[in-house]
């Protein structure tokens, strides 16, 4: 067995010997991706490290002590650990090795890297729990080499082993030592937006200098969304980046201030943009998953350094609805109603049927064109929960003259027209009526209502506009004519769901009430049984128009989502007056969610001796100018997370997704402006932390 291979050696079948980090990056090597040469110190390297310094047994002794949920059992195993692991002389044969594949690197620094053969998996990312290390000279490689094995077991990493249910698995850690890039620009990339969860979205964050200072929330970096297909550049945030991480002289990492112009520059030209999407979406195509990655820009050429599956992405199941959900989400709707579908004993209200067919009637509606409406305002309505909402905004209005006189003599013609048939069939005996007679009947009804809707919906006051006296006076007369026309329809359908239940039986009554026109009329026609019919109470059921077409949803997940949608919505329409009442502070969305708690602010000083501070605390809202890998132990207690720096793909952004806890980075001036004890609320959905009461 190999201690070491090159890159090009691996690919991604290769995570038992190279780690996550390892295999990955010899898998885009292979596949063509520019990524700098390197090789890796293989996981049975350091196994064989363990057993030649008879460390073996001894670390797994001292992991049996550790009570997870006790840090200091954690914190004292972690110090036995480490200790032992870096104090241990590293046997010949393995330095010799590494330093002669060092030499053949051609490399004057390179970076050593932790890559556990459990990370950057499909479920644990790891994010930032072993140490890496930049700039390394040749006369400090094999002891950072001895670091990164050791770091395998630092109190981070141990929680998270044990928090993830890792700890009963063989963990072990291999070592990517790879050319260095001198980083002029670099950032990191999601093929999918995380926050949006957007599969069509993928984004950029970029600083100046070297990656660790945006992984690490140091600095807030730029940010830019693109557009997968068609390729378009959607969005570009710009930060003032004053300092930025670069490589000291002799090797190693140092602050450097960046002086103006360059501080408020946009760091990536839209070129740069563009052809760094057309790497990351090459990875994700060569991965078929959505990807981390990481990357870096020197003497105009952009270099991979990492890339791994993004972990805290929702399931993509693509349900019949993702698209009503992604047209929900592009909406902002003007107000709420509340529709009572809820069955009680006492209880009128419209059944399913026939409001469906008044909703149609916004559907291929005929005088859109002589009209010159566009579009027609989009609106939900669900049973669940009875929520109505619809669109804001651009509803064109009518005004002139003739038109209106168009629109009076379309309504006056439409209820003239089919009067006798709808007399007609409120005069028949539907229990002495056929299934296929009655099934015909429904659906000759729910046309003519159709077309009557579809004068009648150019009637509401949110269409016409009008000061000519004789349409203000004959206006509300005429909708009162036509709403008591459209109510016999309501009558009869009242009459012909009577019959259903009379003729069939073993059907609560009540689900007739809940049943479109063509599930009632596949009753009736054998094409739907009388068990699967009697189902139909059971569920919830929505009416989606998205100003085209009308989208009937049955499935109680879809609909589920559509409700959580419009509640979010809601309280989005009422924080929006609070914004204006409270004070506030805002920041960048990293994790979605509501949080309401008092603060406890970190500082720099007390980051050192967090167990100190936040010993016995829960509920918290953790304010801190970023969060470190060491912090992980300590953020499952608390609600949510507020940032002074950092973009969404910083530690902090990342392991909020995971952890699944509301998390706003980039605020600036938390740290400033909140104080221990304050009330405040967090609305993670949109940046935004209210303060209710100081301290």
């Amino acid at each position: 067995m190999p201690l070491i291979l090159n890159f090009k050696e691996l690919n991604k079948h290769h995570v038992d010997l190279a780690g996550g980090k390892g295999s990955s990056l010899g898998e885009m090597m292979t596949a063509g991706i520019p990524v700098p040469p390197g090789f890796v110190v293989l996981a049975s390297t350091f196994e064989k490290f363990l057993v030649e310094t008879d460390l073996n047994v001894e670390v797994v002794a001292i992991l049996e002590t550790v009570d997870h949920n006790a840090m200091h059992t954690v914190e004292q195993a972690s110090e036995k650990i480490q200790a032992l692991i870096k104090a241990a002389p590293m046997p010949s044969d393995i330095a010799q090795d590494i330093q002669e594949n060092f030499a053949e690197l051609g490399a004057e620094f390179v970076a050593v890297r932790s890559s556990a053969t459990a990370e950057d998996g499909a479920e644990n990312a790891w994010a930032g729990q072993l140490d890496s290390y930049l700039n390394t000279t040749e006369d400090q490689l094999l002891e950072k080499v001895q670091h990164c094995w050791a770091s395998l077991f630092t109190p981070r990493a141990i929680f998270y082993r044990f928090e993830k249910g890792l700890h009963q698995q063989k963990i072990s850690v291999a070592v990517v030592v790879q050319k260095m890039v001198e980083s002029e620009i670099s950032g990191i990339a999601f093929s999918v937006h995380p926050v949006t969860e957007d599969y069509n979205q993928l984004i950029i964050e970029a600083g100046f200098g070297l990656g660790e200072a945006i992984v690490s929330g140091s600095i807030t970096p730029d940010s830019y969304v693109v557009e997968k297909e068609p390729r378009n550049i959607l969005d570009i945030n710009v930060a003032t980046q004053t300092r930025g991480l670069y490589r000291a002289q002799n090797g190693g990492n140092e602050w450097r201030n960046i002086p103006e112009p360059q501080a408020s520059s946009q760091v990536l030209t839209q070129e740069q943009i563009l052809e760094l999407s057309e790497i990351i979406l090459g990875i994700e195509k060569h991965y078929d998953f959505p990807c981390d990655i990481e990357w870096a820009f020197e003497k105009e050429k952009f270099y991979i350094v990492q890339s791994r599956p993004i972990t805290t992405l929702q399931k993509n199941d693509k349900a019949s609805g993702d698209n009503i959900i992604e047209f929900i989400n592009s909406h902002k709707f003007r107000k709420q109603f509340v529709y009572s579908f809820i069955p009680t004993a006492t209880q009128t209200f419209l059944p399913v049927s026939t409001f469906e067919a008044t909703n149609y009637g916004y559907v291929e509606n005929p005088l859109m064109e002589k009209l010159g409406i566009e579009k027609l305002p989009s609106f939900i309505v669900t049973l669940k929960d009875g929520y109505e909402d619809w669109e804001d905004g651009n509803m064109q209005k009518i005004t002139k003259n003739e038109d209106i006189a168009f629109i009076v003599q379309e309504c006056a013609a439409i209820m003239k027209k089919h009067a006798p048939v709808v007399a007609e069939f409120l005069q028949k005996d539907y229990a002495k009526v056929d299934d296929a007679e009655l099934a015909e009947i429904l659906k000759k009804s729910n046309a003519i209502l159709k077309e009557v809707c579809h004068r009648q919906i150019f009637l509401i006051r949110d269409f016409i506009e009008t000061k000519n006296p004789a349409y203000i006076q004959t206006l509300p007369e005429l909708r009162i004519e036509i709403t008591a026309f459209v109510d016999k329809f309501y009558v009869l359908c009242d009459r012909i769901l009577t019959s259903l239940a009379d003729r069939f039986e073993e059907i609560p009554w009540k689900t007739f009430l809940y049943a479109t026109t063509a599930e009632i009329i596949d009753l009736l026609q054998g094409s739907m049984t009388v068990e699967e019919f009697a189902k139909i109470y059971q569920r919830h059921l929505a009416f989606v128009f998205d100003g085209k077409n009308l989208s009937i949803i049955t499935d109680n997940s879809i609909i589920s989502t559509i409700s959580d949608t419009l509640e979010k919505q809601q309280r989005d329409r009422q924080n929006e007056i609070a914004d204006k009442q409270l004070e506030m502070i805002k920041g960048n969305p990293a994790f979605g969610g509501y949080a309401k708690g008092e603060v406890v602010k970190i500082t720099e000083a007390q980051q050192r001796n967090m167990d100190a501070v936040l010993q016995d605390k829960k509920d918290y809202i953790l304010v801190i100018s970023m969060t470190r890998p060491e912090f992980i132990p300590y953020l499952k207690n608390c609600k949510a997370i507020i940032t002074d720096e950092g973009g969404i793909t910083c530690h902090a952004a990342i392991v909020s997704r995971e952890l699944k806890i509301p998390c706003i980075i980039g605020t600036k001036i938390a740290t400033q402006v909140l104080q221990d004890g304050d009330l405040v609320e967090v609305d993670a959905d949109r940046g935004v932390v209210r303060i209710i009461k100081k301290a």
